[in-house]
């Protein structure tokens, strides 16, 4: 019973509350808009006095704004006195002899491809038949007996061992 209780009292609370919210009285309205509880002025007499800004004084002088994606971030003016400077400096120097050109480098001899050897990896067996998982070419191959990727054809899949067909023959392959 007193869950019960405990329920119709927090409903009941619920309800008064929802009530309070419907007939809450709205502001009233004056022919200006709305009626202020305190006039103006005594607002105005509590705002505190005008605060200079922080950073305004250099604002005003104007000067320039650093930039950040520069070593020393300096400014426009100080960049541009920056690269007089060193006009200035590189047109006082002498005159020095040119450097030798650089020769290309010769392009490397093509190296024969290199012949990598299949290697089984494994077998999976399953409903559908049998996989062999073959690394070859820098890659792994998962072929069924009669499929073939990348020059090599897997020809029969046994229990410890697959027979497959490259370039350079036909090959037993077993695992390790």
């Amino acid at each position: 019973m007193q869950s019960w209780k405990k329920s119709a009292l927090a409903a009941l609370l619920l309800l008064v509350a929802l009530a309070g919210c419907l007939f809450a009285s709205e502001p009233e309205e004056d022919e200006g808009g709305l009626i202020l509880k305190e006039p103006l002025a005594k607002t105005e007499e509590r705002r505190p006095a005008h605060q200079a800004i922080a950073g305004s004084e250099q604002a005003a002088a104007s000067k320039g704004l650093k930039d950040p994606f520069t070593l020393m971030h300096e400014t426009r003016e100080e960049k541009s006195k920056a690269a007089e400077k060193k006009t200035a400096a590189q047109a006082a120097k002498p005159e020095q002899s040119p450097a030798l050109p650089m020769l290309p480098k010769p392009a490397p001899a093509a190296k024969p491809p290199v012949v990598q050897e299949p290697k089984l990896t494994g077998i999976i067996s399953g409903a559908a038949g049998q996989l062999a998982l073959i690394d070859y070419g820098g890659k792994s191959l998962t072929l069924s007996a009669g499929e073939g990727a990348g020059g090599i054809t897997v020809t029969a899949i046994e229990p410890r061992r697959v027979c497959v067909s490259t370039p350079q023959g036909e090959k037993w392959l077993e695992l390790p």
